[in-house]
């Protein structure tokens, strides 16, 4: 069994500076060109409904599902959202948007959906 060298002094280590914060970091599809609407509305591929409208083409990634759990309730399924990087990412930008230059510490989330899309938001503000 292999055993560690303890430092024969008794000085503690200095700490390692911890690095500079960087800026938020807003990613999606501002920066692209806009795509022209096809000539056949039926034919239209995801790249050409991102184009269009990003917001219509988040909704459209939610599910209803009625009469979940009882008879007369509407759940809204986020799944094909979370499992679209497209749409995840502009949910994320348009929550981050709000918040960039804002001088904020931490980002608190609670409850199921807040866990998930806190850690996103988090993640793109460069923020714990």
């Amino acid at each position: 069994m292999a055993t560690r060298k303890r430092p024969v002094s008794n000085q503690k280590a200095p700490k390692k500076p911890t690095p500079a914060r960087r800026g938020p970091t807003p990613r999606g599809v501002k920066g692209q060109a806009p795509l022209t609407a096809p000539q056949a509305p039926e034919r239209r591929s995801v790249n050409h409904a991102l184009a269009l409208d990003p917001v219509r083409y988040a909704r459209d990634l939610i599910r209803d599902v009625p009469d979940f759990p009882k008879p007369g309730i509407l759940f809204r399924d986020l799944t094909p959202l979370l499992a679209d990087p497209k749409g995840l990412a502009l949910v994320v930008d348009a929550l981050s948007s709000r918040f960039i230059g804002e001088p904020l510490d931490a980002i608190v989330a609670i409850e199921s959906r807040g866990f998930i899309f806190g850690a996103a938001l988090a993640t793109r503000l460069n923020l714990s």
